[in-house]
């Protein structure tokens, strides 16, 4: 009696052992997973300050032509304003030559013809350069946005991780959820209608395996473990048919097929351990 006594308690010590490493696992995993998804969000952010940059690098170099033409323009400006400063030098000689020979009955009168044209020139030149400084303004303010939008994310990249070096147990999910809500793995960039960011759950599951006359929770996994199962592999849902799982998605979407993976070997058509369904199922919206 005593050693069935003994045998029982040591089973009951295995099997609290048994849970306590499974619990264990799970939360390694989730960490892991949690870990991942902060990685992804910061290449993706880290991937947009660069190309920030260098569109900052850009807007600069646009700036310094800008100079340049500004330089250029102003140079040329300063020839028209020489050449009409001579033309009025000839303009006052000429009007000399007038006041000595205003006695005699001829005079000859030289006035040069270019003075409109130069000061037409001039006027155009300095609505070019008006212009030049509003493009400049433009520019520099433009500069300045996207320069302040850039110290923006920086600040708040520091505050994530000053937040992640501060608490332990904060909710990664949370930090990467602008970069990541709708999107699975980086692989094939296709949108995730069951993802948990963006408001999928799972309703119903009904049919799993038991072990030790207890039926195993799946209710607390991820509902995109059941559309994707190479997202986290053996976390995939197990069932005993016939079995149930209902899932709410994101958005509204039109199932056209879908497939079963991770089926015995007995029962596969395929040497893939998996089936598919061309429509044959039922689906409610």
């Amino acid at each position: 009696m005593i050693v069935f006594v003994q045998s029982v308690a040591i089973c009951i010590v295995c099997i609290f052992a048994l849970e306590k490493s499974r619990q264990v696992d799970v939360l390694l995993s989730k960490q892991t997973r949690q870990q991942l998804e902060f990685q992804s969000g910061f290449g993706e952010l880290r991937f947009q300050i660069s190309s920030l940059e260098n569109e900052m690098s850009r807007i600069t170099e646009k700036s310094e032509l800008c100079e340049k033409n500004l330089k250029f323009q102003k140079k040329k400006n300063e020839e028209i304003v020489s050449k009409i400063n001579r033309s009025c030098l000839q303009c006052k000689k000429t009007n000399k030559r007038l006041e000595k020979q205003r006695f005699r009955s001829t005079v000859k009168v030289y006035v040069p013809q270019k003075i409109p044209l130069h000061q037409e020139e001039l006027k155009n030149v300095q609505s070019r350069v008006s212009s030049l400084r509003q493009i400049a303004i433009d520019v520099e303010n433009d500069i300045l946005k996207k320069f302040a939008n850039l110290t923006h994310k920086l600040q708040k990249e520091k505050s994530s991780r000053i937040l992640l070096s501060n608490q332990k147990s904060c909710s990664l999910t949370q930090i990467s959820s602008n970069s990541s809500k709708t999107n699975q793995q980086k692989e094939n960039n296709l949108p995730d209608f069951a993802s948990e960011h963006c408001g999928a759950a799972v309703i119903k599951e009904k049919g799993t395996y038991r072990k030790f006359g207890i039926a195993r929770p799946f209710s607390s996994s991820p509902s995109r473990f059941a559309t994707i199962p190479d997202n986290a592999p053996g976390k995939c849902w197990p069932c005993r048919p016939p079995c149930e799982l209902e899932l709410q998605l994101c958005f509204p979407t039109i199932i056209s097929a879908f497939s079963v993976h991770h089926i015995p070997r007995s029962i596969s058509p395929s040497p893939y351990n998996h089936i598919c369904s061309q429509g044959d199922y039922t689906s409610r919206k």
